[in-house]
């Protein structure tokens, strides 16, 4: 398929407005956002539950990235019984 060169200067025109729409803003797709909602979500319910304190070194750390894992998990979890239609 050939364009002319009408169409191909309108459909510049038309990339340079939406280029020019976007630049400065942030946008995110709305799937990871949607999954950064959910493990926001799972880590303040966590933190509510369990507290926010912490012990201090390597176990703190521990500590720490065993949290974030059981968040993810939790948010991969709450994603897929969302895309399955389950409570």
């Amino acid at each position: 398929m050939e364009y002319k060169e009408e169409d191909i200067a309108q459909l510049r025109l038309l990339a340079g407005k939406l280029n020019a729409d976007w630049v400065g803003q942030d946008f995110m797709a709305p799937a990871f956002a949607r999954k950064i909602r959910d493990f926001q979500f799972a880590q303040e319910k966590r933190r509510k539950k369990y507290g926010d304190e912490r012990p201090w070194g390597i176990l703190g750390l521990y500590d720490h990235l065993a949290a974030i894992r059981a968040d993810v998990e939790w948010a991969e979890d709450a994603a897929c019984r969302r895309a399955n239609g389950d409570p």
